[in-house]
This record gives C-alpha cells, sequence and structure tokens, in this order.
C-alpha cells in the first residue's frame, strides 16, 4: 500500500506499539553465562544460574537486574540463591525449553509474578523491596493447572491491549488456557480456547505485537483484550515432536517486525544431525501454501560440532543463537536431568531478520560468552513486549519537489493504525 501527498512536510507513525520497559536488558541463562544489552554493543557477563535448558531473566524498567531462575532455583541480583519455603525449590523442570516465565505484578512497584512448568504450570511472587533489596520469594508454587506431561506445550505471556495487564498463555492436549493478571492479582479462572488439533510438547512463542501466537506449525491469532485464541492457519514443513527420533523438538522465533518467522529444529539426537537447522518463513506471503513455499534454509547443521540451540530476539533487534556441540557432562544442579546435551562457548546471531531469505544475514559464532561459561539450552523466556517494542520506520521517499510517497513499515504488519501528521489540521 503507497499513499501520495502533495506536501513537503513531515509525518509521525501512530500505532499501537507501548514504549519499551527495558525489562529484557539482562540474560542468564546455560553453565553461568549471560549478555547484558546496557551497552552498546551488548557485553558477555559472568552469571551465577546453571540452567540445563530453560530459564528466565527479568530486569527493573531502568535495565538493573534483579533476578534470575532456571525453572527450580531463583537467584537475586548479586548472586545469592533464594530458598523458597518448599525445599525442593520452585515446580519447574530444568530440561523443558520454557519452564519459566516472569512479569511485574500490575500497578505494584515491586512484585513480580514467576510461572513455572513441570507437571502442571505454577505461580510464586518475588518481592525485589525485602532481603535489604535484595528480593525473596514470599508466595511459592501455587498450583494454577495440573497437565500430563506429555501433552503440555510450553508456556508465554503476552501484554494486554490496555498495555497495563498481562495474559499467561499456556496450553495442554487440544485446549490453550490463558489466565488475566491485572492489579488484582493472577485470576486462576482460565479463559479457554480450542487448538486446531491435539498438540504434543513444543514451544509456544508469540509475536513482538503480541497479536499472533506459533506452536507445533500453527498459526493462532490472539486478542489482546479478551484472551481469545483463534485458529489462523497451518504451515507444512518438518513440525513437531517426534517420538522415533528422542531428542528431537523445535523452537521458534519472529523477527522485530512480525514479517518472519524463524523455526530451528533442535536435535540432541547425534543419529539426525541434518534435521539441526534454522528456517524462515515470509509471513507476508498470503495463504498458508504461500508462506510454507516460502522457506529458506538458512543454516544446516553440518557435523556434531556446529549445531545451534535456543533462539531469541533481542532489544538490539538481533536474533541470538547457541552455537554448541553435542556434549555429555554431568549436571550437578539439575532437578530432572543429567546430562547436559549441548555445549558452546559462543553464539550465533541473525543480523537483520526483517530481511528476505540469506539476506537476514546469519552469523555463526559471532558473539563470545565470558570465559569460562556456556550455552547450555535455551534463553531466558521473555514477552515479546519486554524485549522490543519499537516499530520500524515507514519508508518514504519525495517523488517531485510537492509530491511524497508513503509505504507502511510493513505491509502485513497488525498496528490497529497507521496515520500520517504533517502538522497541518487540513491535510
Amino acid at each position: 500500500m503507497k499513499i501520495k501527498f502533495s506536501y513537503c512536510l513531515f509525518f509521525v507513525l501512530v500505532t499501537s506499539f507501548a514504549a519499551a520497559q527495558n525489562h529484557a536488558l539482562n540474560w542468564h541463562f546455560g553453565q553461568y553465562a549471560g549478555i547484558t544489552f546496557t551497552t552498546n554493543p551488548p557485553t558477555a557477563i559472568t552469571s551465577t544460574v546453571f540452567a540445563t535448558r530453560g530459564c528466565g531473566s527479568y530486569s527493573d524498567i531502568n535495565g538493573n537486574f534483579l533476578f534470575c531462575s532456571n525453572g527450580w532455583k531463583l537467584y537475586d541480583k548479586i548472586g545469592n540463591q533464594i530458598a523458597p519455603a518448599n525445599p525442593l525449590g520452585l515446580k519447574g523442570n530444568s530440561f523443558y525449553s520454557q519452564n519459566t516465565s516472569i512479569v511485574k505484578r500490575p500497578g505494584s512497584s515491586s512484585e513480580y509474578y514467576v510461572f513455572t512448568l513441570d507437571n502442571g504450570y505454577y505461580s510464586s511472587i518475588f518481592n525485589s523491596t525485602l532481603s535489604a533489596g535484595n528480593g525473596s520469594l514470599t508466595i511459592v508454587n501455587t498450583t494454577l493447572a495440573i497437565v500430563n506431561i506429555q501433552f503440555n506445550f510450553g508456556m508465554t505471556t503476552i501484554k494486554h491491549s490496555n498495555n497495563s495487564d498481562y495474559w499467561l498463555l499456556t496450553g495442554a492436549g487440544s485446549t490453550f488456557s490463558v489466565y488475566s493478571i491485572t492489579s488484582a492479582g493472577l485470576n486462576t479462572v482460565a479463559i479457554t480456547s480450542s487448538a486446531n488439533n491435539s498438540m504434543t510438547p513444543c514451544f509456544m512463542k508469540a509475536s513482538p505485537d503480541g497479536r499472533k501466537l506459533f506452536i507445533d506449525g500453527h498459526l493462532y491469532d490472539f486478542n489482546r483484550t479478551t484472551g481469545q485464541l483463534t485458529y489462523d492457519k497451518s504451515l507444512t514443513g518438518f513440525f513437531g515432536w517426534w517420538p522415533s527420533f528422542p531428542g528431537i523438538n523445535a523452537i521458534a522465533e519472529f523477527s522485530s517486525d512480525g514479517s518472519k518467522l524463524y523455526y530451528m529444529i533442535v536435535n540432541s539426537n547425534p543419529n539426525v544431525v541434518q534435521l539441526n537447522q534454522i528456517i524462515q518463513y515470509d509471513l507476508c506471503a498470503g495463504s498458508a501454501s504461500a508462506i510454507s513455499s516460502s522457506s529458506v534454509v538458512i543454516v544446516t547443521a553440518s557435523s556434531t560440532n556446529n549445531v545451534h540451540v535456543g533462539m531469541q530476539l533481542a532489544p538490539d533487534g538481533k536474533i541470538y543463537v547457541g552455537a554448541a556441540s553435542y556434549t555429555f557432562i554431568s549436571n550437578p544442579t539439575a532437578n530432572s536431568a543429567n546430562a547436559i546435551y549441548f555445549y558452546g562457548d559462543s553464539l550465533s546471531t541473525i543480523n537483520n531478520p526483517n530481511a528476505l531469505g540469506t539476506a537476514c544475514n546469519f552469523a555463526y559464532k559471532s558473539f563470545a560468552l565470558a570465559p569460562g561459561t556456556h550455552v547450555t539450552g535455551d534463553f531466558p523466556n521473555f514477552s515479546g513486549d519486554q524485549v522490543i517494542t519499537t516499530p520500524p520506520p515507514p519508508k518514504w521517499g519525495p517523488t517531485s519537489c510537492m509530491t511524497a510517497t508513503f509505504s507502511p513499515p510493513n505491509p502485513c504488519s497488525t498496528h490497529t493504525a497507521i496515520a500520517w501528521d504533517f502538522g497541518d489540521p487540513n491535510s
């Protein structure tokens, strides 16, 4: 869509995006690994967390690190492990990719919900003002739902359309369960929606604007006002969880403008190394068949020494990918897994994820982690608004002295409104 105007004045893009919150500026993951995006370029740091796969990390509105978790242990901002009332710790399975999700309680300056996933979904509350300002847990492991661990499909959080409240999205079998988080607290009565089919254990990912959800090869529309999910379309490809190939699952990530979907087959089975790929889909292609046909393989593992694990959009607009090799080592801190199958001392990056095909500029092992630290699985499970919320600039250009042509920043984006403001009431 292009629009011509006969004015040589300035313009402003109006969208439903909120201001960035800085909550994802500090990542703690893997074997004591971390990144801070408070510097430019970002800096590798050393963490106190040992996470086999999934983890969570949270910073305050100014970007100051507050706490992190590997799903069953929680560490404060100075690295102390916080001992919950339950001697077994938080109920998060250390081998699940999305075992932790963290959001600030709306209207509170100090309380944060920590959601964990194991044989069910659980909530705990962290208060940052306790323990001399280092924070502590006040509520631990409140049960939201018990699910069959063979049929849960991850969890994620999405900001409400009022840009204050949050939604917690969970699911199992053929049902999505969505919980409202407001200043009054967590509503434990779920809003339910039907999935397109019975899901197998897999990864749940929302677009940065929270209006699209991808899971197991299916795209859903999410209503950020009502909490309802509606089936959109199914893509064809190598999706799902494969019992015939133990150790294979998959994760996904959207580009910052929501126009591209990156799908990564994560494989800890050395017998099928060729399945370890990163694939890009162009969501602007249109129909389900057109999007499926738009797939481009960005990278394929050539050996057990250059596989990729974990994929997360970052505040700098890049997508970071764990670069690892297969290694079997003892994990003294895991509560459910006795080994780490991936081990790497650097990350790869997709430098321009909004770009089509190989123009996305995949760079292998382009970011070195701090000495003695390693990526072992997934990155912190952030909601899209915590990572990046500033839309890309619109495209425009003068066609003559008194005429300019304007194009929206992303023709397939889900902006609720686009307006051009020339400072002239008559324009």
